[in-house]
């Protein structure tokens, strides 16, 4: 495979390339009625949840993509690594800030108890 990095291409030809649409099978660039590019998403590294700590930089990158999700849309890479970035946010809170369950429940089924005689009124 051959690596090209546009970074210092003109702009027109960068804006080219972000404006395809790459979906899971890619996207077809065709010149004159002929197919000369196919593009495929690139696939994100993935990371074991077990290797992985959840950084001020990890967190300032999700915080990227979810403004840029919102401003006009990611690219299925970004998609990607935004789900893949979340999902290691949830395994963090999880281990450092697990939420009480069996308080929640029994709360809940108090709740229940206490709705139970307003419901047989109605």
């Amino acid at each position: 495979m051959t690596h090209v990095n546009i970074d210092r291409q003109p702009d027109a030809v960068k804006n080219f390339f972000a404006t395809l649409a790459l979906t899971a099978e890619g996207s077809l660039v065709e010149m004159n009625g002929r197919a000369v590019v196919h593009l495929t998403p690139a696939k994100p590294i993935v990371v074991e949840p077990d290797e992985s700590e959840w950084t001020p930089q990890s967190n300032h990158r999700r915080c990227d993509l979810v403004d840029k999700k919102f401003a006009g849309g990611l690219t299925s890479v970004e998609e990607a690594e935004l789900a893949q970035l979340t999902a290691g946010l949830r395994r963090f809170v999880d281990r450092v800030a697990p939420v009480p369950l069996d308080e929640v429940r029994k709360l809940h089924q108090q709740l229940l108890e206490k709705a139970a005689p307003a419901d047989s009124r109605a």
